[in-house]
């Protein structure tokens, strides 16, 4: 025994007879008698001859011998005709023959000479009655059974030309692939298929109280138009059965309660753990169990640790194997057909997953950090390529995960750049939501809500002072008193007419206040809109009942009409200075205002054409300030 073996594993492994000096292949079927004769160091027990079988009727031959090549003795009235020999194995031989009746070619299985004793043909019997039981596409059909005779028994089946599916797992240049898959990238398609078909024969056995027990590549047989059969039913049990102690199987696939030896533990369950092992082979190329003794392998089986699989393994298929090879029964599929189910709706959800291993490949690399410019790039790739797997199936847990871990990350990064309308409609799309950022978004928006304030307030208090508010107001305002102008300008150049008196200008001034307070009333509400013109308003209205005051002062004190118009050019200069304090370019009217005073000072005869020609001077003035001022706003505008 090697070292190191569990002392109970070891006394088990004895009362079944595994000593160190057994030496059995790790990837060929024990059976009792394969076992026997290992442990007698390659010499098979003696042949007990004769069938104890009960009566089987007669198979008359024709041909060469099924044993040494001699004429068989009825080949007139013989059905079969030997051809050939198909192939041989350790305890029987194959072969060909053709059945004159249907004119079909058959295969025929004997025993060899030296295993001919009363157990290898009761197990051959047992196998041929199993066969013939499970009429299922995937198990090679039984056509009889009887004894030659010379009393050996033959088993007459369809004659498959098939190859162990092992060997297309080995060699990817078998002549068989093309009718399998057409192209090299379906190739794991192919086996999963065939895996399935598998699955499905089993399942149909099972439902007929018979478990395999001896599940492997080597056993299924690839036909040349794609057929599966599930072979080698020589170890199978009937469930009804299930007495006795026995080692059997093949120690390199063996299901844990397999290495007990206790049949009373086998059922339906076992042959899942087998499917399990011919995935695992699948999946790495080699069987679960390859250690370098036969009790070491066989400890290997009885613990079934859960087996690794390289990265480039679909987790999908990894997460189906190691279920149906967990170590309790329990934990496994409940059926044959449970894993075929499985194993097809991984086939039907395939562009899913295939989407969902992109997503997990993206994630990954977002995860582990991207370049600030990539980023928005490869959340948009991940997120769609999750919504779109879960799409295609929307059972699919692994994209939901996928999803919702993209959607954290891309609602970190919204936040971090302070995007709280997409970080809040990201939110909204998370199942479940996040509390942590939640918390965070909130802050952020109470944030962005602080600065929104204070920037509307500085928005208000600029436009406060922004000249583009109410311009036209101001404009048409300009207009009406440059046209003032006019008319004061229209009664000093009148001729014929008697001099004017200073109740004369207070009349006037009376009207063209009228005038231009009916100018103004509906300009209002667009004068008022800021600060800047509340205080042209202001200036406005001032200067119009400044001057109709004074006016009215002068015309009750007697005042000359040129002296009260010299002294309305001072007012209107000391307004306009005025105004300066508060607009300072307003200033610059003051110099036509300034300029009148003077000359009709130096020259009172002119006064009555100086004074209006001073006002109008005083409103192109406003006029060019105001539009200097507007287009010094717009420029600045565009700079930002």
């Amino acid at each position: 025994m090697p070292k190191n073996l569990p002392e109970r594993f070891e006394a088990q492994l004895r009362t079944l007879g595994v000593s160190g000096s057994a030496d059995i292949a790790l990837d060929a079927t024990i059976t009792p008698e394969t076992f026997a004769a290992a442990r007698a160091s390659g010499r098979p027990p003696p042949a007990r001859p004769g069938p104890s079988v009960g009566p089987l009727p007669r198979i008359a031959l024709s041909g060469g011998s099924m044993a040494s090549g001699e004429s068989a003795a009825n080949p007139a009235s013989a059905d079969l005709e030997i051809l050939g020999l198909l192939g041989e194995g350790g305890m029987g031989r194959v072969h060909l023959a053709r059945q004159r009746s249907l004119g079909r070619e058959v295969a025929l299985k004997t025993l060899k000479e030296d295993v001919a004793d009363v157990r290898s043909v009761e197990m051959l019997h047992a196998e041929a009655t199993v066969m013939g039981r499970l009429e299922h596409p995937n198990v090679v059909p039984v056509h009889a059974i009887g004894l030659d005779d010379a009393g050996r028994l033959v088993l007459v089946m369809k004659r498959i030309d098939g190859a162990p599916w092992r060997e297309l797992l080995r060699d990817p240049h078998h002549p068989r692939w093309p009718a399998l898959a057409a192209r090299v990238e379906d190739r794991l398609e192919a086996h999963l298929d065939v895996l399935g078909q598998v699955a499905g024969a089993l399942h149909f056995a099972h439902e007929r109280g018979v478990i395999h027990r001896d599940v492997k590549p080597e056993n299924v047989l690839v036909g040349p138009h794609g057929e599966v059969y599930l072979s080698d039913w020589g170890i199978a049990m009937r469930m009804d059965e299930a007495l006795g102690t026995e080692l059997v199987g093949t120690p390199g696939y063996m299901a844990p309660e397999m290495t007990v030896g206790d049949r009373r533990q086998l059922g339906p369950h076992t042959d899942v753990f087998l499917l399990g092992a011919t995935l695992h082979e699948i999946l790495t190329g080699s069987p679960p169990y390859a250690e370098p003794t036969l009790q070491t392998t066989l400890l290997a089986a009885y613990e079934a640790e859960p087996r690794a699989y390289a990265a480039t393994v679909p987790s999908e298929l990894v997460a189906i194997a190691r279920k149906a090879m967990s170590r309790a029964p329990e934990e496994r599929f409940g059926s044959a057909l449970e894993l075929r189910r499985a194993l097809e709706a991984l086939r039907t959800h395939r562009t899913s997953l295939t989407l969902t291993r992109a997503a997990e490949r993206l994630l990954g690399e977002l995860e582990a950090g991207v370049p600030p410019n990539e980023r928005d790039r490869k959340l948009t790739e991940c997120r769609f390529a999750a919504t779109s797997a879960l799409r295609e199936w929307p059972e699919n847990e692994a994209a939901r995960a996928v999803l919702a871990r993209t959607l954290r990350q891309a609602i970190a990064h919204e936040i971090g750049r302070e995007g709280a309308e997409a970080a809040r409609a990201l939110l909204a799309e998370l199942e479940g939501g996040d509390a942590e950022l939640e918390a965070r978004l909130r802050r952020l928006e109470a944030e962005l809500a602080s600065r929104r304030d204070a920037a509307a307030r500085l928005k208000a208090l600029e436009s406060e002072g922004d000249l583009r508010v109410g311009f036209g107001a101001r404009a048409a305002l300009f207009a009406g008193s440059a046209l003032a102008g006019l008319v004061e300008l229209s009664f000093a150049v009148r001729g014929g007419s008697s001099p004017r008196t200073s109740w004369d200008l207070a009349w006037n001034g009376g009207v063209l206040a009228v005038v231009l307070s009916l100018l103004l009333v509906p300009l209002a509400r667009q004068q008022l809109a800021n600060a800047i013109g509340r205080r042209v308003m202001v200036f406005y209205a001032a200067t119009i009942l400044g001057v109709l005051v004074h006016r009215l002062v002068a015309a009750s004190w007697g005042v000359p009409a040129g002296a009260t118009l010299s002294m309305d050019l001072a007012l209107v200069t000391v307004l306009m200075a005025a105004a300066s304090t508060l607009l300072p370019r307003v200033g610059w009217t003051a110099l036509p205002a300034l300029a009148g005073t003077a000359l009709s000072v130096a020259f009172p005869g002119s006064v009555d054409a100086i004074f209006p020609l001073s006002m109008l001077g005083v409103v192109l003035t406003a006029a060019a300030i105001g539009s200097a001022e507007l287009r010094r706003t717009r420029r600045g505008n565009e700079t930002d």
